[in-house]
C-alpha cells in the first residue's frame, strides 16, 4: 500500500469528506460537549501522535 491515501480514497468512493479526527473531536466538544457555550475551546489528544484543535467558527 505504498503511496495509498485512505482519506482521498474514501472521499472519492463514498462522496464524503474525510476529516482529521482531532478536528472532528474539538468541533463536537464545542457544539455539544464540555465546551458547549464557551467562546474558545482547545482540544489536545495524545495517541500514536499528538494533535490539537482550536475551532474558529463565526459567532464564537
Amino acid at each position: 500500500m505504498d503511496g495509498a491515501n485512505l482519506g482521498l480514497d474514501l472521499e472519492s468512493s463514498l462522496g464524503i469528506a474525510a476529516v482529521i479526527d482531532v478536528n472532528a473531536a474539538v468541533l463536537a466538544e464545542q457544539q455539544g460537549g464540555a465546551g458547549k457555550g464557551c467562546a474558545s475551546v482547545v482540544y489536545v489528544t495524545i495517541g500514536t501522535g499528538i494533535g490539537a484543535g482550536w475551532p474558529s467558527l463565526d459567532g464564537c
